[in-house]
């Protein structure tokens, strides 16, 4: 049995709940006085801190070769292709989709290198059929060029979005589709399928390694440099597709705002090109670098358990120094808060798992306003009922 004290920190604790309940079902045009605020945090999320700032592992993974294409036409692709199979990669992944013949020339060429090359996989698109909403149609190369080829689709969540929004996951599986990095893996490990079959995650985090100086690159102009050694792409994963090498000449081709970004509030230009993300994914999925993620359940029993605990250390500090009250109890709050962003990137970067407390924490700031709430409405409402109930 609780005690008459913690039986009103129980209800205090609900109350909070019920407080947050309420405001995350406010239709945000109702919360319009919040914009400024809402506009430098609007795609900012705790890790993208520990990513961008505390990210510290430098090493390189020298499984993963990335070309880039640079603005080299079917012609010089092919002749790129050429190259790089002459050096016995394990995969290559050609982050591009040719969708239709042009120069008869080239595209000859161009075929002629995809065939010759054993074990290559072309980019493809999943979008929404216009005839059926419920239903997607996967976007190949012409089969002109995609004949007897592997496909894995390069949507990125929010890469159809004009806002530029941050991405920080990836669709491993679209229905019976696989993603472009989970082809690729596969292709190299065949154990990859299995082990995202058990984690029956249909959406899962990245764990970024970096930009692509965290893998073997090859600038557009090195690859037909003949002094140059490539022997190390042997038995290597190759990735073709467009990097913003050059500071100089930057482009929004292709480019994603990612956590690796040194600015993770109030981002102004996107940091990572498409093929290094999915790098990024296929060294993780080789590597099992996994983000884990606390579920929903534990992230509101371990919410709830911190706001209880909350509400008895605030009740005693009103009942305890009076007038002083709620200078010790925000000095008191904001010290937590401090204690709770190390712990959160302490395991973040140790353990690579994710505590949700956002509603833990929403909670606690709230908790001075759920007690007035409870002490001064619901215990009078309470107590009417009760003297109604009595005089029946």
């Amino acid at each position: 049995m609780l005690s008459e004290s913690n039986f009103h920190n129980f209800n205090i604790a609900l109350t909070t709940f019920l407080i947050i309940l309420i405001i995350t079902i406010i239709p945000i045009d109702r919360l319009s006085f919040l914009d400024p605020i809402g506009q430098a945090l609007n795609d900012f999320e705790l890790y993208d801190l520990a990513f961008s700032k505390f990210n510290e592992d430098g090493t390189a993974d020298t499984n993963i070769v990335i070309v880039n294409i640079g603005r080299n036409n079917r012609k010089n692709i092919a002749e790129q292709l050429k190259i790089i199979s002459g050096h016995n990669p394990a995969v290559i992944g050609v982050d591009i989709i040719f969708n239709e013949l042009s120069d008869s020339n080239n595209d000859f060429t161009l075929r002629d290198a995809i065939i010759k090359t054993s074990s290559i996989v072309l980019a493809s698109r999943i979008e929404e059929d216009d005839t059926d909403a419920e239903s997607i149609r996967l976007i190949e190369s012409h089969p002109f060029f995609s004949e007897n080829t592997e496909h894995g689709y390069v949507n990125l969540p929010d890469d159809n979005n004009s806002s530029f929004r941050t991405v920080r996951s990836f669709q491993p599986m679209i229905e019976n589709h696989s993603s472009f990095g989970v082809k690729i893996a596969s292709l190299y490990d065949s154990s990859i399928i299995s082990k995202l079959s058990e984690r029956d995650e249909e959406e899962s985090t990245i764990n970024f390694r970096g930009n692509y100086s965290k893998f073997y690159f090859i600038d557009e102009h090195q690859l037909f440099d003949t002094s140059i050694d490539f022997s190390f792409i042997e038995g290597k994963i190759v990735l073709l597709g467009f990097v913003n090498s050059s500071k100089i000449d930057f482009s929004f081709e292709d480019i994603f705002f990612t956590p690796m970004n040194e600015r993770y509030v109030g981002k102004t230009f996107p940091d990572m090109n498409g093929v290094v993300i999915h790098a990024n994914i296929i060294s993780m999925l080789l590597n099992n670098n996994f983000i884990e993620e606390m579920s929903f359940f534990w992230e509101v029993l371990f919410s709830f358990l911190l706001v209880f605990i909350n509400v008895i250390i605030i009740r005693q500090i009103q009942a305890k120094y009076g007038a002083w009250n709620d200078t010790i109890t925000n000095i008191f709050l904001v010290l937590q808060s401090i204690l709770y962003l190390f712990i959160i990137l302490f395991v973040f970067n140790e353990y690579k798992y994710k505590i949700s407390i956002l509603s833990a924490q929403t909670g606690i700031f709230i908790i001075t306003i759920a007690i007035d709430i409870y002490e001064l409405y619901i215990l009078r409402i309470v107590h009417q009922l009760k003297l109604r109930l009595r005089k029946q």
